[in-house]
């Protein structure tokens, strides 16, 4: 349906969706009033362990955009960042200085931060 017309098609993919709804909920009905309740457990926490490891790849994926950001914020100036005549050498300046910590405390930061397998 496209512009307020009535496309028949349209109207054949909603009934199409009530059938998979009806027979979708038939089947829960089914599952639900089935008198063996081990089975039923078992699928709930496979349902469970599914959503969790979901739950978790999404938080992973997350933690790393997130440490790609850090590490671009701490990472060392690039070479020749003093020749620079560009707004980007405050940066570079700025990152320098990050890079001249004492005991090398931001390349141990950076290293870490490096290790996508770290949470």
């Amino acid at each position: 349906m496209s512009k307020g017309t009535y496309d028949p098609d349209w109207d054949f993919e909603l009934q199409e969706d009530n059938e998979i709804k009806r027979v979708a909920r038939k089947k829960f009905d089914e599952l639900i009033d089935d008198k063996n309740p081990i089975d039923k457990k078992k699928l709930l926490v496979e349902t469970f362990e599914g959503l969790l490891y979901e739950k978790w790849r999404l938080e992973w994926e997350y933690l790393n955009v997130k440490r790609a950001k850090e590490f671009e914020k701490n990472r060392p100036p690039q070479q020749k960042w003093y020749e620079l005549k560009s707004p980007q050498f405050a940066e570079e300046l700025y990152r320098n200085r990050m890079e001249l910590k004492p005991n090398e405390q931001n390349k141990q930061y950076l290293q870490t931060l490096q290790d996508n397998y770290l949470y």
